[in-house]
């Protein structure tokens, strides 16, 4: 049996940097980055992005870079370069060397002057363009690159290049973070709102997305290059998305619900995505008065009260139990050594013959009056919410038709990772009135 690794415990609920990254007032700037690298082992970025982000809010608090400034330095750092290692794991699963290592002024690398900033940009921006990934990484892993990449122009490109391989060809993302590791760690959260570290956590499941995505290349185009493109680009893109969702909504909602059976975490993935996309360019989310809300939540209840399904269950139980109880009635007679065992063997029938209709009413019922509730702007969190004590209230003949999953339809709805996802896609139909 293959045992789940514990997960790290909760950071202190404390903003004191010195608590948050374990190491005692005072302490030099070599013991905070060391410090710094071994919280972020633990807790991963991927993984723990909000404790991720603490703890980096808190190095950049404490730590000062007390290092001297490196001589003058001409010519393409051809001469060779001597870094005393001292090697520590990192949150992303590498070594980084240890910044407080003192290096030869001889190999400080000079300012580059702008033209030659403009050139290595205008190079990887048409490499994207023309969506040659191979060759952006080649640009990038350059010898003369290094030198540029604290150019925050350089560093955003680097992070677009690593999002656009990271789900696609990973080797070439491994060659990235080896050349530009730090640039890399810092820009994981502040490039796209974190898309890196959510594209690194979901890449294992890439190819499982793109089984369960086949014949919708606009959706896999828009998960995979929302960290790369242009806004430009991405209104372009993301009207897309909204075009063959608006086209056909009952089939794009069974594209996202293959998505959450196979690929759960891209699925979070895309949500995320379209989220971001509508906050930037799309439509605000409606704001739902009382009198709309509460008129859903009504014909809610009635689908769950009142729906054929339940009165069509409702019968076939009844027909169940008298069948049951008739033929246990003539077995005993005829053979009450068999009594027990007929008794036994009727209430296992009877019990399942009586399955629970909860989930195909809400399938076929419920969430479909959902869906188009959805398609309309409205929100989801607070239907669910409104329909959880409605349901509660349910009692009698009714109850006893769904005896233990009557408040299980808020639940679903709560846990529908598919259908949230769908609320998202419809912030990026831009036609609605």
């Amino acid at each position: 049996m293959r045992l789940m690794k514990t997960p790290p415990p909760d950071l202190p609920e404390t903003n004191d940097p010195w608590t948050l990254l374990d190491v005692p007032r005072g302490a030099s700037s070599d013991e905070i980055r060391r410090a710094y690298l071994r919280r972020i082992k633990v807790y991963k970025p991927d993984l723990h992005p909000t404790a991720f982000r603490r703890l980096r809010e808190a190095y950049d608090a404490l730590y000062v870079d007390d290092r001297p400034p490196p001589a003058a330095f001409s010519g393409w750092g051809d001469e060779e370069v001597v870094l005393p290692v001292d090697s520590v794991e990192d949150g992303w699963g590498h070594t980084s060397t240890d910044p407080k290592a003192e290096r030869s002024p001889k190999t400080a690398p000079r300012v580059r002057d702008e033209d030659e900033v403009a050139t290595l940009v205008a190079e990887l921006r048409a490499a994207l363009v023309a969506d040659d990934r191979d060759r952006a990484v080649d640009i990038l892993l350059r010898p003369q690159t290094a030198v540029l990449a604290n150019d925050r122009r350089v560093a955003d490109l680097v992070a677009r290049v690593a999002c656009a391989v990271v789900l696609s060809q990973p080797d070439r993302f491994e060659e990235l973070m080896s050349a530009f590791h730090d640039i890399l760690l810092d820009r994981a959260l502040e490039h796209r709102q974190g898309v890196l570290s959510h594209m690194r956590g979901a890449a294992s499941q890439w190819a499982a997305w793109q089984r369960a995505t086949e014949g919708n290349e606009v959706l896999s185009r828009f998960v995979e290059l929302w960290g790369v493109l242009d806004d430009a680009e991405l209104v372009h893109l993301g009207h897309e998305v909204a075009a063959v969702a608006h086209a056909d909504p009952e089939a794009f909602l069974a594209t996202l619900d293959r998505v959450a059976r196979d690929a759960p975490a891209m699925l979070e993935l895309y949500a995320h995505a379209a989220s971001e996309w509508a906050d930037r360019f799309g439509v605000p989310s409606r704001t739902d008065d009382d009198g709309a809300r509460d008129a859903m939540l009504d014909s809610l209840e009635g689908l769950v009260q009142r729906n054929p399904a339940l009165s069509r269950e409702q019968l076939r139980r009844n027909l169940a139990a008298l069948s049951v109880a008739a033929f246990v009635v003539w077995l005993g007679t005829s053979h009450p050594i068999l009594w027990g065992t007929t008794a036994m063997a009727a209430t296992t029938l009877l019990y399942t013959l009586t399955s629970n209709p909860t989930r195909k009413i809400y399938r076929q019922a419920i969430r479909p009056a959902v869906a188009a509730w959805l398609w309309q702007g409205h929100g989801l969190d607070a239907l669910a919410a409104g329909l959880r004590p409605r349901l509660a209230a349910i009692g009698g003949s009714r109850r006893w038709m769904q005896p233990d999953d009557v408040d299980g339809y808020a639940d679903m709805l709560a846990e529908d990772t598919a259908l949230s996802a769908f609320a998202a896609t419809a912030r990026l139909d831009r036609r609605r009135d």
